[in-house]
């Protein structure tokens, strides 16, 4: 009985170390092909990253993009001026969450804890306390750029 109990204890420990890099392993290609943000291209050497064009985000009335290191972002039309474009976080101050915009409001509007925010980052509601950082944009032959630096 000794050896047949050794060997379950044997076989149950090996399951157990192999299982977390087994679950983890999936949860990381889960989270990627679940990602709609397209990749984050290198930045020029103005500092300055090509995140979509124009007709995409008129289409479409925000574009997503991740920077390489990690930032999301949402571009907008500024609701102010015509033909000129807006670029902020897209994390809440609060607790991180990913922020929603709001054509219709013209606000970013966090759905975990109904953080509000305007189109230039200030908070018009809380929980959250912290503006969302904004980022200087351009348009280049008709597609929108960011500097994320």
């Amino acid at each position: 009985m000794r050896r047949r109990h050794f060997l379950s204890w044997l076989t149950f420990s090996s399951i157990l170390t192999v299982l977390p890099s087994a679950l983890s392993s999936c949860g990381k290609q889960q989270a990627v092909s679940n990602s709609n943000v397209p990749p984050s291209p290198s930045p020029r050497q103005d500092g300055f990253i090509e995140v979509g064009t124009v007709q995409t985000l008129e289409t479409d009335g925000s574009l997503a993009f991740k920077s390489a290191d990690g930032k999301d972002v949402t571009v907008i039309q500024d609701p102010k001026i015509a033909g000129a474009f807006l670029a902020l976080d897209s994390l809440c101050t609060h607790q991180a969450c990913n922020l929603n915009w709001d054509s219709d409001s013209t606000s970013f509007f966090c759905p975990c804890h109904g953080s509000k925010f305007d189109t230039e980052g200030n908070v018009l509601d809380g929980p959250a306390t912290e503006p969302i950082k904004s980022y200087p944009t351009k348009v280049e032959e008709g597609n929108i750029l960011i500097s994320i630096s």
